[in-house]
């Protein structure tokens, strides 16, 4: 009898950005093009077959979803996973990577997303992001500060920890705090920048995931306020 057929590895790419350009399908096709070029240099023995999810979870919905699809590609005999890609999904994940026992690498900006089977390569992060944000500021001369977070999000508990603790040290004052669901709509931001207005900052920090940015403009010109803009790395 002759030796089998030697088959490919597997790796498992879980995304928790569905439909966004740029982002959800380019993620699959990075890391398959960064196996498939392993492979051509003779740094893998034999080709990778990558196997994705794609998943809503937070903050649009549960991360029940996420959680099933990473059992899913576990139960494919992944030798590793990619993703998921931001930070809330990927700390509700941890356990279930660490029960499992597959490596995951993810991509969020949590520091706190690291175990014996969790790891993350992140582009930027909270406290890194923080210290660079309340520096620029500081550079600039006394600075007052308002700040507009995603409420609830983990990621954006992170970055005001660390921002509080930055801008203390470089004698920048926070004036005020508004907190708004990722998912709000353009009056609830309106309100929440028309009230953070009122205090006059010098500087508007939003601090999160992203998905407020496309109602910011709209609400900082019917505050009829024009602060200084500055946030952290978003999707």
């Amino acid at each position: 009898m002759g030796q089998p057929a030697r088959q490919p590895w597997k790796i498992g790419v879980l995304v928790d950005i569905p439909d966004t350009t740029g982002i959800t399908n380019e993620f699959i096709e990075g890391v398959s093009l960064a196996l498939d070029l392993a492979h051509e240099d003779r740094r893998l023995d034999r080709p990778v077959e990558v196997i994705s999810r794609i998943v809503w979870a937070s903050p649009w919905t549960s991360t029940h979803a996420l959680i099933t699809a990473y059992r899913e590609l576990v139960a494919e005999g992944v030798l590793a996973i990619a993703g998921p890609m931001t930070t809330d999904n990927s700390l509700a994940l941890l356990p279930v990577v660490e029960e499992l026992g597959v490596p995951t690498i993810s991509i969020c900006g949590s520091a706190d997303f690291a175990g014996e089977f969790g790891f993350s390569l992140p582009n930027g992060g909270p406290a890194a992001e923080s210290v660079i944000i309340s520096a620029f500021l500081a550079g600039r001369g006394p600075q007052s500060i308002a700040v507009l977070r995603e409420q609830p999000s983990i990621i954006a508990d992170e970055y005001e920890k660390y921002l509080v603790l930055a801008t203390a040290d470089d004698g920048l004052q926070i004036l005020t705090t508004e907190g708004v669901s990722a998912l709000a709509d353009q009056d609830d931001v309106t309100a929440a920048i028309t009230k953070l207005s009122e205090r006059k900052a010098d500087v508007l920090v939003y601090l999160g995931f992203g998905s407020l940015f496309r109602h910011l403009n709209a609400a900082l010109e019917e505050a009829n306020w024009s602060p200084t803009k500055m946030t952290n790395t978003v999707f």
